[in-house]
Formats: C-alpha cells, structure tokens, sequence
C-alpha cells in the first residue's frame, strides 16, 4: 500500500486548508477542509486504499462519500448531555465561523486505527500500521481560498467555542422542557434537567 500513495503524492508535500463549520445531523461539529487540488488528491489516496482492502478481500465500509474532517464536539461521546435532554446542536451557534481560517495541516503520515482495541496511553486510537510518506521538504503551500482571512483560532478558544454550544444546547433542552409541561398544563419538578451555568426559576 506505501508504493501507490507514495506515488500519487509524487514526492511533494499536501497541505490540508481548514476554514469553517460544518456538522453531520447536528449531532457532529467538525472543522471543514476547503475545495481544491488538496482534497481532490486526498481523495484519490482514500480511494487507493480502499482499492487496496478490497484486493485482500478485506471490507471496507459502505458506500458513503469520503468527506475528510476535524472534529471537535460528538454528542454521541457525551452521555450526560444525552441525559439531560440534549440530542441537536443548533447551527445558529457557529454561523460567525463560517468563513473562519483555522490554519494548514500537513500530511505526513497514514494510520490504519482500530476502532475496537483499547487506545494507547495519550488516547489516540490503537494503531494496526502507519505509513509515512517521503515528502521533500519544500515550502509548498496550500491554493489561496475566496474565504476571508482571519485569525487563526488557538486551543483554548476552540475549548471555548465548544463549551459555547454545549451550554447553549442545554439552555435549548431546559427551555423546551418548561415550554412543554406549561402546555400540559403542570409544574415543572425540581429534578428536571439543570441549566448550564444557573437555575431555573418559575412563576405562576
């Protein structure tokens, strides 16, 4: 499998441009990768390994498009938000990142991850095989996107956003909560979901 991805990459660095917000159901946030001959490249890559499981009678998942992507919030890994009554993030909390440039990766390395064995001590995925690609080391850079520069965005403002809508969709849980028993014509009881950040208070 070295050899095919070797060769597409012919030698010369893929830089991968992340701009914006995207979400799958609103259930995954995620940093998007821009259009361009990056991803195009990417895909190809995607697409040779798994020409390459499918040689060695090997399954290699649906049919679904190959979309590459950073996340950063998966309801599904929080428990507790599902408890209290969370199930959608509403898009409406990052609209004004839609045209945010959240900074260049290169890819210098593939890792063949198993989503079934225990993670290795610093929580990434256990790793069945990497392959690193021979790349000169070049100052390529990513085609110039249409989006707006920005700044780029650091860890900590990132954990902020994500705090951001956490919150924002538990504030949305509580007030749908209250919205619904009011029209049942009752009173909420005091072990209702908790809001983010405060208490709840009534009046009749």
């Amino acid at each position: 499998m070295e050899s095919p991805l070797n060769a597409l990459l012919e030698g010369r660095r893929l830089i991968l441009p992340f701009c914006g917000i995207g979400h799958f159901k609103q259930e995954v946030a995620f940093v998007q990768i821009t259009e361009g001959e990056h991803l195009s490249k990417l895909t190809l890559m995607a697409e040779s390994v798994k020409k390459a499981f499918e040689e060695r009678g090997i399954a290699s998942g649906d049919d679904k498009a190959f979309k590459p992507h950073l996340t950063f919030l998966k309801l599904s890994r929080a428990p507790k938000l599902r408890k209290q009554g969370v199930k959608k993030l509403d898009p409406a909390l990052f609209s004004e990142f839609e045209g945010r440039v959240f900074g260049d990766e290169c890819v210098c390395r593939l890792d063949l991850c198993s989503m079934l064995k225990k993670k290795s001590a610093d929580g990434y995925y256990h790793r069945e095989k990497s392959v690193s690609f021979n790349l000169l080391q070049s100052r390529q850079r990513a085609a110039p996107t249409s989006a707006k520069k920005a700044p780029v965005p650091d860890d900590e403002e990132l954990v902020s956003l994500s705090k951001r809508l956490v919150e924002d969709a538990v504030l949305r849980a509580v007030q749908q909560y209250m919205e619904e028993t009011q029209q049942n014509g009752t009173t909420p009881k005091n072990d209702g979901p908790p809001v983010a950040g405060g208490k709840l208070s009534t009046t009749k």
